[in-house]
């Protein structure tokens, strides 16, 4: 693994990361989500595929198009996060329901 390589995995992480822990902003959100398909299509660049590179590229900029659309019609604020019961009991079921797949 080269060090473009490395450094493009790593802000992939970084972006998609980034992205959990800012999902309150949803403008950021979308723009990290972009930044992480846009990576994405990088990688099938560098692994010859250019066909992948531009269907990926065409795909992320009409799903960030359409997002910015359904953002600017969603309300403004967001529901409350739930309690931390209900939570932990959300993140056992995902937990299980992963492991039996």
């Amino acid at each position: 693994m080269d060090a473009v390589s490395l450094l493009a995995a790593l802000a992939r992480a970084a972006a998609a990361l980034a992205t959990v822990a800012l999902h309150r902003q949803r403008f950021v959100a979308l723009i990290l989500i972009g930044a992480v398909g846009l990576l994405v299509s990088l990688i099938f660049v560098k692994f010859s595929a250019p066909d992948l590179a531009l269907t990926q590229l065409s795909v992320e900029v009409v799903t960030v198009i359409l997002l910015l659309l359904a953002l600017y019609f969603l309300p403004q604020q967001t529901p409350a996060e739930p309690a931390a019961g209900r939570r932990l009991r959300d993140g056992l079921l995902a937990a299980l329901a992963g492991l039996g797949v």
